[in-house]
């Protein structure tokens, strides 16, 4: 009977360090998948701000939208500014 039990509990000891290897496989997959996509957004957002360092896209709209403010404090312009709001 000694052998019986001796072959199953290898054999329990066994599957169990192999569900072991294979959760602790999944585990480090998954946080290999994490990292890389942190990664590619961290080198996403650098190429971005590289890109906009010589950009001028929201400089010429702070200057488009400021025309009409502007233009509104003088008064040959004000119907001018109506019209084009009227328009819109």
């Amino acid at each position: 009977m000694l052998p019986i039990v001796s072959a199953v509990s290898n054999l329990a000891g066994t599957w169990l360090e192999g569900r072991v290897a294979k959760t602790k496989a999944k585990a480090e997959a998954e946080a290999h998948v994490l990292k890389t996509q942190a990664e590619s957004a961290a080198d996403w957002e650098a190429a971005m701000a590289r890109a906009s360092q010589q950009s001028w896209k929201d400089e010429w709209l702070t200057i488009l939208f400021s025309i009409p403010l502007v233009l509104c404090f003088i008064p040959s312009t004000v119907v001018y500014v109506e019209q084009g709001f009227d328009a819109l």
